[in-house]
């Protein structure tokens, strides 16, 4: 097939597919209005969460997630030592950022307005600062911590060795998946077929090799299922 993209940012995403704009607050959804229709999928690593499956639907997983918390390297908070259980781990983590400044994204896996900062700082603009700006900002002391989803956590690690650490997760294991308007089931399904065959034949799990060579090794249970 040919392939056309369709520029967007996360503030528009949603509305460029389904063509309704709605203001989200906590897992509550209100549709306030329409617009044009843009894309018929949108395929830019998007975490299944509950508000987002009152808009669109999913595909079957592409990916798996977690939110991270980072600091830099020479803060004086500690990593966490892990406990065994992953809700206990994201509620000492969530614990540590009070009375400090954190950034995130707003709209995204990372919004950084569900946590106890003393100042948030969320980047409102294209999708691409989600990776190539909020490890940079921390090294500039933007912030104190910032959050970031595995995938780029790992990538920033390898791109920034010895400035960066985790300090541990805030969010249980996601997936990341294509949307697709609830208009539009047989595309869903043909994109779910075409998914399973590239897994099947060892092409997906290439890809990811290729991109992100360390997440099937953190998330294996995500890779040894498929």
């Amino acid at each position: 097939m040919k392939y056309e993209y369709v520029q967007t940012d996360w503030g528009e995403i949603f509305g460029d597919l389904t063509g309704k704009r709605a203001t989200v607050k906590g897992d509550e959804v209100e549709i306030v209005g329409e617009t044009k229709i843009k894309g018929d999928l949108a395929a830019t690593g998007i975490t299944v969460l509950a508000w987002r499956e009152k808009l669109v639907d999913f595909s079957e997983p592409t990916f798996p997630n977690q939110v991270w918390l980072i600091a830099r390297a020479d803060s004086p908070m500690k990593p966490i030592k892990p406990s065994g259980s992953i809700s206990k781990d994201c509620a000492v983590v969530k614990k540590l950022i009070a009375g400090h400044s954190l950034m995130g994204k707003t709209g995204t896996c990372i919004d950084p307005s569900s946590m106890p900062s003393k100042r948030r700082t969320a980047s409102k603009s294209g999708i691409s600062r989600v990776r190539s700006m909020n490890c940079p900002a921390l090294l500039n002391k933007d912030a104190e911590l910032t959050l970031l989803d595995v995938p780029d956590a790992l990538v920033a690690l390898q791109k920034w060795p010895g400035k960066i650490k985790v300090i541990g997760p805030v969010s249980d294991v996601q997936d990341m998946s294509v949307a697709f308007g609830k208009d539009a089931p047989e595309l869903r399904l043909t994109f779910n077929r075409f998914l399973g065959q590239i897994k099947k034949d060892g092409t997906y799990l290439a890809i990811v090799k290729k991109s992100y060579p360390f997440v099937p090794d953190y998330l294996p249970q995500f890779f040894k299922k498929k």
